[in-house]
């Protein structure tokens, strides 16, 4: 199990399938790391691409890959990734996860709009997820439970417009363990 971080480009070294974790950053809690640990007991190997500016000192740091390190934009990063992940998803090595959390109580992004680059990017992956069935792209996220548990804002619109705009069935999964279950299954062959 490997982790590639934000703007590092490890070259030739991927263990295992190529997984791509999508989803809020600012404002959400640290659910990729809890995703990864959940993968980790599920495969044997695999490499996680996650866009969290993790430092040296996090948990997960044994995992992290070194590699060439791009001064660019981080979203020039992000795009080359998830483009990697699904060109990789329609020969069952590799996924992109996006799990919807919903923001933090105790650390709610600062001003603007929470998650905003999140529903731009699965947007696009709708796109592309229609002109091409076979890219493996699941989406997982926290649901409307009641008034005091709001969930992800806007969770069941997108659930609505991607069964709309693929004309078919898509499963949007109601538990990070489910989400995480489905990539497994996504990769596994």
């Amino acid at each position: 199990m490997k982790i590639i971080r934000p703007k590092i480009y490890p070259g030739g070294v991927i263990h295992g399938p190529l997984i791509y974790f999508g989803g809020p950053i600012r404002g959400a809690d640290d659910w990729q790391a809890q995703a990864f640990l959940m993968m980790k007991e599920r495969l044997v190997k695999f490499t996680a691409v996650i866009p969290c500016r993790w430092e040296n000192d996090h948990p997960l740091r044994e995992y992290f890959l070194e590699g060439r390190v791009d001064t660019g934009h981080q979203l020039d990063w992000e795009l080359y990734w998830m483009q990697e992940a699904a060109r990789w998803s329609t020969i069952r090595m590799g996924c992109l996860l996006f799990w919807l959390q919903q923001e933090s109580k105790t650390h709610p992004r600062p001003g603007g709009c929470f998650a905003r680059d999140t529903r731009f990017e699965l947007g696009g992956l709708c796109i592309e997820a229609k002109a091409n069935p076979k890219i493996r792209l699941v989406i997982g996220g926290d649901p409307e439970v009641s008034k005091e548990e709001p969930g992800f804002d806007g969770f069941d619109v997108l659930e609505r417009n991607f069964k709309a705009r693929l004309g078919r069935e898509y499963t949007f999964h109601r538990t990070l363990n489910a989400t995480i279950d489905a990539v497994v299954r996504a990769v596994s062959v």
